[in-house]
């Protein structure tokens, strides 16, 4: 299952340069002038030059009047807020589960806790000629009710099952049920 990287576009030769200038921004702290960004990252000045004013039109840069170095904007921060840390699990489980598919046949999926509830990263249902459920990342799986939730519980501290089986035991839905019991 290893990550198709071939397409029938071209890549955006634009969209590139204009992302290695932001990267390159972003390492130099204090900000740099058209001459520097042009030679660390081999681009024509001109080049440079149109894609920084498109870049602050865009609000992600701005131009220092004092020495007309060109420094990252807050805005550069908004380009992270939909990325979530989880998403690292993806890319390093992929090629893994990708290998055990050859193995096992068996679809399988590797999933994190989620405040209340575990939360499908990435599986091989898609791949396995036994699964009915081809779209199975970002789904929600009850912790009581499935076989990941409950190796969860089972193998994480006391402190925190206890604290998760209280969270649930306040829920009215039948799914939570189990946590009300007494054990």
């Amino acid at each position: 299952m290893p990550p198709d990287h071939s397409t029938e576009y071209k890549t955006v030769r634009g969209l590139t340069r204009g992302l290695a200038l932001l990267n390159v921004l972003n390492r130099l702290d204090g900000g740099a002038s058209i001459a520097q960004l042009s030679t660390i990252t081999l681009l024509h000045r001109t080049t440079v030059r149109r894609l920084l004013e498109t870049l602050q039109d865009e609000g992600y840069v701005r131009r220092s009047p004092s020495d007309d170095s060109y420094q990252l904007t807050l805005k550069v921060r908004e380009l992270s807020e939909g990325f979530r840390d989880e998403q690292w699990i993806s890319a390093i489980a992929a090629p893994l589960l990708g290998k055990l598919l050859r193995k096992v046949v068996w679809p399988t999926d590797v999933s994190t806790l989620n405040v209340d509830a575990m939360v499908v990263r990435e599986t091989t249902h898609r791949f396995s000629r036994l699964s009915f459920h081809r779209s199975m990342v970002g789904r929600r799986l009850p912790l009581l009710l499935t076989a990941s939730g409950l190796t969860y519980l089972a193998f994480c501290p006391e402190h925190e099952r206890e604290a998760l089986i209280s969270l649930l035991a306040t829920r009215d839905e039948a799914e939570y049920r189990l946590a009300r019991e007494p054990l």
